[in-house]
């Protein structure tokens, strides 16, 4: 075992995590599960939906019906009682650490035909959505596994790092979203002053645009979260979608879809 090759494994995992996965989950998060399915701000065609959604079973474990119905309650009642994961009612540390609880709490009693009505059901995929997780997890170690082998440190070691690099991903993705739902709501700068949430340039770096909260609130429906053009509010996501519409992969747009 080299010296060497431990160095290079630690930095292809943290390139994996940051750079590929992580944004592979965030931007699902941002562009399907948030922009496409929740808020209908376009509707993808098969194939990009499909890709999404398989991403969404490996890496986030969502159920996106859930997903949207407990997101569109939280809009329904912002920051009052009612509303699944507030800063303000339940503590800041609470919804930045525990976030996926009031999620998961929230989409156990939600009426989902009320709250994610319009929103697909796909079967054996959102039965299954725990299995998804470990394939994910069994295949991000046979990655690093096969990785580790050639670099001659062997297979065994090579998964321990496939291991790490999941688990930052898994880290790095809830305390994201913490942050969303919990720092957006409390610390940064208001465009729009008659809405609530914040909007948090740090976060909407990490996020793909999530972190421009202020921005959304005022318009839900709008795939793109920044406001005119101002180069200091970045939303990858609306970079993402804007590729996919090129492409051909949007197969309909919603009344707030930008000129």
């Amino acid at each position: 075992m080299t010296f060497t090759a431990v160095i290079i494994m630690i930095l292809v995992a943290l390139v994996y995590e940051f750079f590929i996965v992580g944004h592979l989950a965030k931007l699902t998060t941002r562009v399907y599960l948030h922009s496409s399915l929740t808020h209908f701000s376009f509707k993808l065609k098969r194939p990009s939906e499909m890709f999404f959604r398989i991403i969404c079973w490996l890496l986030l474990g969502s159920i996106p019906r859930e997903f949207a119905g407990v997101h569109r309650k939280h809009h329904k009642y912002t920051d009052v009682e009612g509303d699944p994961h507030s800063p303000f009612l339940e503590g800041y540390w609470k919804i930045q650490l525990g976030n996926l609880f009031y999620y998961q709490r929230e989409a156990a009693k939600i009426d989902l035909n009320y709250w994610a009505k319009g929103v697909p059901d796909y079967g054996w995929l959102d039965r299954h959505s725990n299995l998804g997780l470990l394939v994910g997890f069994l295949l991000s170690c046979l990655i690093f596994g096969l990785l580790g082998a050639v670099m001659g440190l062997g297979f065994f070691v090579g998964t321990a790092f496939g291991a790490g690099a999941h688990f930052i991903l898994a880290v790095d993705y809830l305390l994201c979203t913490g942050a969303v739902n919990g720092l957006c709501h409390k610390r940064g700068y208001k465009t729009f002053k008659d809405v609530e949430a914040y909007n948090n340039r740090f976060v909407a770096l990490l996020s793909c645009g999530e972190g421009l909260h202020n921005n959304h609130h005022k318009y839900q429906s709008s795939p793109k979260m920044r406001t005119g053009d101002r180069w200091f509010e970045f939303d990858l996501g609306w970079t993402c979608i804007k590729f996919l519409d090129r492409i051909g992969q949007i197969e309909s747009k919603g009344p707030e879809w930008p000129e």
